[in-house]
């Protein structure tokens, strides 16, 4: 993990890339940040964003708060937090701004889900196949796979990678 004493914080480098790679190509992506690349059933789609945060231990839980700009130059508040008890590891991604969503990630587990945009709220099951956490010099790599279904449809296979690095 990143070396500060508990409950103290510190600013921090986090990249994230998610993949989503859509079962039905009719389907919309959910963010107009993704680029389409083609693939041979379905459509992936990517979204990549880099951004300063502050980082905080308090436990066995780290929080993340940083903020992300959007394409539209909306800005979202979000706080990632890692909760890496003995028996399981849990992440949640907060998001506030034009769109609000809180998304739980518990290994081999079912979370339910609600996206609020502009036009109104969707519901979400994400469901863990895996996450993946590794410290290396002062870094954090989280890796999660998961499949993500809306309104109680399959949407895509996804996954998301997090690097969290000291400025």
């Amino acid at each position: 993990m990143i070396d500060i004493e508990n409950n103290t914080k510190k600013e921090v480098r986090i990249k994230i890339k998610g993949v989503h790679k859509n079962i039905n190509s009719d389907i919309p992506s959910i963010s107009s940040s993704f680029k389409n690349v083609d693939c041979q059933e379905s459509i992936e789609n990517i979204v990549e964003t880099e951004c300063k945060g502050l980082y905080q231990k308090i436990g066995r839980q780290i929080y993340i708060k940083y903020v992300e700009e959007i394409e539209t130059q909306v800005v979202s508040n979000n706080l990632l937090k890692i909760d890496n008890n003995i028996d399981e590891i849990k992440i949640e991604i907060i998001k506030k701004g034009i769109v609000n969503s809180k998304m739980t990630f518990i290994e081999k587990v079912k979370t339910e889900s609600i996206y609020n945009t502009p036009y109104g709220k969707i519901n979400m099951v994400i469901d863990t196949k895996s996450i993946n956490i590794k410290t290396k010099q002062n870094m954090i790599f989280i890796s999660i796979e998961y499949d993500l279904s809306m309104e109680k449809e399959h949407m895509s296979m996804s996954k998301i990678d997090i690097i969290i690095e000291p400025l």
